[in-house]
């Protein structure tokens, strides 16, 4: 029994009470029972060792398994680099595996819980490392994965509550190392979460801090722009350039020929449009800024301007898009931005820094954030392990020593450089040369933000004029041609739209972001094949995003296949839930299917994601004018009317809605004010004339329609409203021209084309003409 039991006590399996007793002695009681000659592990029988030499007997000095106290100095730096590298690489399984043997061998140090926690979060194990971090100790850190786990999990609140927690930390001096940098970073976060969990007046607040502490953090001046709040660009990031040097500033541009526009590629090179810089490329998709699905301009085919058109032909004189989100992690730890390079350079030495010190003082060095580069686990090997999750430190470091581990390496060439020095040195750019850097990039954070700003509150104009400042190089960019397409689509002129967004999927071939809108502004356009073809490749670049369902799905709504947009609808919806324009396309294809409950409820749906969202006011506003409740709809026009303004649409809706309660002179003030928004918008006008017929103001109202022959000139409904005015006024011959040609358009109208000639001039009221471009209004 004694032999058998033996092994296990040896391998952990049933320990003795006193962890640390020699083995030897252990072996000395086994030793009465069996002879010396006998293994360990041996457990076979005298006639085994009679064939096979038994190994040498242990020494009596072999040690107890490696404890925290036994391990080489240097095993917990190799542990926490060996996670670090795996996280690095995409590697989460391997991180798990050597941070669960490094919380193993610190015994649960708020360090080793730090990388087990990312590890965990790294695979996928959200509760897991929720679980890890959790406790009566929780430090800063642990507070910030917290809220990290708990916004995987979609518990939002909780997210802002530890966000608040871990800031209050800092506030009271318990995360040394702590900068603005890092806090303004934490403060977006924490209005990241607030505003998910639809505690905006929080994430306005803590959002504004943020850019406080750091203004070149992008995603939070897009964030402030989504919930309504619309800081002054000139404040949040002010001009650091002289005023001496501004002459200077064409020479740190591209060339470009004089007077290129944003499609007139620049003279001095072919190439430019697919080598553009993207300064803040890429994509959260950040705040969302969709037309309603039903403009005016898009409810019958005969509208449409015609959309075969050369890409790259006809410049127009202005053209802008919106840059796409892309975090910004680094800056000067002041408010007033020092130095960019500097910056840089700390960040870089501070990344590279690794003690291999063996002395007790590095125990109390932290486990770092991810490595940036592989060749730290070159470095040098010490106790001591980098701090903190998810920040720079710039903590100075003695150089790497060799140690007696036999996994020792040579030592990174950059490890236990001092940090910059605070003046310029031969080594580092000169101060001059920085602050111009400095000065660019304000520049044109400035120009990005004035324009993302006016795009947020739907002024295409000002977009445009803004990005006209750009230099050639940024206007020539994947997210600058999105933005001009937005700006485009938001004033309904989807020509100039289409052409920003092929450009842009030209510059750009693989990009997801903002492509639900260009798929809704070509089911504007009635493009079936360029829809279509647009799905399919979106598909194929990632299935899993819910920009591609969303095309999928106004590709099969534009077929009128609707139960199968609706099915493409909500799995974007399943993909991420806080897509506010997938939960309205919804709405509109339920409205379209005659199912207003369902399609109120999508529409709330998508208010509770985004309260600016002015298209699902709209949706709730068609939904009760078409179940007859006026007062309703009239107020959730109002509603999407004051978030977007200069939207004719809107006004164009709120006038028939004021009209059907019987205020004809209040609802033409409307009429008078989207005319005046969008001249050009061809059913707006149609209203407009049409009350000025009921207001028997003919020579007004036939203005109005001879201008709207020449826009739209195969639209049957006007040519019947225009010989309506004739009759009305006595000029039959010119009535009975357009009659006609309204009956050759549309042979349904041939009824009430023979009604009003037998009534000889005589006013007709509720007809069918007029009754179509109601629907088509709405």
């Amino acid at each position: 029994m004694n032999g058998t039991w033996q092994p296990q006590s040896r391998f952990g399996a049933h320990a003795p009470s006193t962890p640390t007793e020699p083995f030897g002695a252990f072996g000395e009681q086994q030793g009465n029972h069996h002879s010396q000659q006998h293994p360990p592990r041996n457990h076979r029988s005298h006639r085994t060792h009679n064939h096979v030499a038994p190994p040498p007997p242990q020494p009596h000095t072999h040690s107890a398994p490696p404890t925290t106290g036994s391990a080489p100095p240097s095993a917990t730096t190799r542990l926490a680099q060996l996670v670090k590298h795996s996280l690095e690489h995409d590697l989460p399984r391997t991180a798990v595996f050597y941070a669960e043997r490094l919380h193993a061998l610190t015994r649960g140090s708020h360090d080793a819980r730090h990388l087990l926690s990312k590890a965990l979060l790294a695979a996928g194990q959200i509760n897991s490392a929720l679980g890890v971090v959790s406790g009566a100790d929780m430090c800063w850190a642990c507070c910030q994965l917290y809220a990290r786990c708990s916004e995987k999990l979609r518990k939002y609140r909780i997210a802002r509550e530890m966000m608040e927690r871990c800031l209050k930390l800092v506030a009271d001096g318990h995360a040394h190392g702590v900068g603005p940098l890092e806090e303004a970073t934490m403060h977006c976060q924490a209005g990241q979460y607030a505003m998910k969990g639809n505690l905006y007046d929080k994430a306005v607040t803590s959002l504004k801090e943020a850019l406080r502490l750091n203004p070149y953090l992008w995603e939070a001046f897009e964030m402030l722009g989504a919930l309504g709040s619309f800081p002054n660009p000139s404040d949040v990031f002010p001009s650091k350039r002289p005023r001496a040097s501004e002459s200077q500033g064409p020479q740190h541009m591209a060339p470009s020929a004089s007077g290129a526009g944003f499609f007139t590629p620049p003279a001095t090179s072919a190439s430019n449009a697919a080598t553009a810089a993207r300064v803040f490329g890429g994509g959260v998709a950040g705040f969302r800024i969709e037309g309603p699905r039903d403009s005016l301009t898009s409810n019958d085919s005969s509208i449409y301007p015609d959309n075969s058109m050369n890409a790259h032909g006809g410049a127009p004189p202005r053209l802008e898009g919106r840059p796409a989100v892309k975090r910004q992690r680094g800056r000067p730890g002041t408010v007033s931005a020092t130095s960019l390079a500097d910056m840089g350079e700390k960040k870089k030495v501070a990344s590279t820094k690794m003690t291999t010190r063996s002395t007790s003082e590095n125990t109390t060095n932290t486990i770092g954030g991810v490595a940036r580069r592989s060749t730290r686990l070159l470095s040098g090997l010490g106790k001591g392990i980098p701090s903190k999750v998810g920040v720079t430190r710039e903590r100075k470091r003695s150089a790497p020593k060799r140690t007696g581990s036999d996994m020792d390496e040579e030592p990174h060439p950059t490890a236990g450089l001092p940090p910059p020095p605070a003046s310029p040195t031969p080594s580092s750019p000169g101060r001059a040369e920085t602050d111009a850097a400095d000065a660019y990039i304000m520049d044109l954070v400035r120009t990005f933000a004035r324009a993302v700003q006016a795009l947020a509150q739907y002024r295409s104009a000002d977009v445009l004029d803004e990005l006209e400042s750009l230099p050639e190089e940024q206007k020539r960019s994947a997210s600058v041609m999105v933005l001009i397409g937005r700006a485009e689509y938001e004033r309904a002129d989807y020509i100039k739209a289409k052409r920003a967004f092929t450009l842009a999927r030209t510059l750009d071939p693989s990009r997801i972001w903002d492509m639900d809108i260009f798929s809704t502004l070509l089911w504007h356009l009635r493009n079936d094949v360029e829809l279509s073809f647009l799905a399919q490749e979106l598909l194929a670049l990632d299935q899993r995003a819910p920009q591609a369902w969303i095309a999928v799905g106004n590709a099969f709504s534009l077929q009128k296949e609707h139960e199968q947009a609706l099915t493409a609808f909500k799995r974007a919806v399943a993909l991420d839930p806080h897509c506010a324009y997938a939960h309205t396309l919804i709405g509109h294809e339920s409205v379209s299917m005659e199912e207003f409950e369902k399609a109120a409820s999508s529409f709330q749906s998508a208010l509770r994601v985004d309260r600016r969202h002015y298209n699902a006011w709209y949706g709730l506003g068609t939904v009760y004018q078409k179940t007859s409740k006026l007062r309703h709809a009239e107020y959730h026009f109002e509603r999407a009317a004051e978030i977007n303004p200069c939207n004719a649409v809107l006004q164009c809706c709120l006038g028939i809605v004021i009209e059907k309660r019987g205020e004809l002179e209040v609802a033409l003030r409307r009429y008078d004010h989207a005319c005046r928004i969008s001249p050009e918008n061809s059913l707006v006008r149609f209203n407009r004339a049409r009350l000025l017929m009921v207001l028997a103001r003919y020579e007004e109202a036939i203005e109005d329609l001879v201008r709207l022959k020449d826009i739209v000139s195969d639209e049957a409904n006007v040519w019947f409203t225009l010989g309506k005015a004739y009759w009305a006024t006595g000029r039959r011959t010119l009535a009975t021209q357009h009659l006609t040609v309204a009956q050759e358009l549309d042979p349904k109208l041939v009824g009430a084309v023979r009604e009003l000639m037998e009534r000889s001039g005589e006013e007709e009221e509720g007809d069918a003409g007029d009754s179509t471009m109601d629907e088509s209004a709405v």
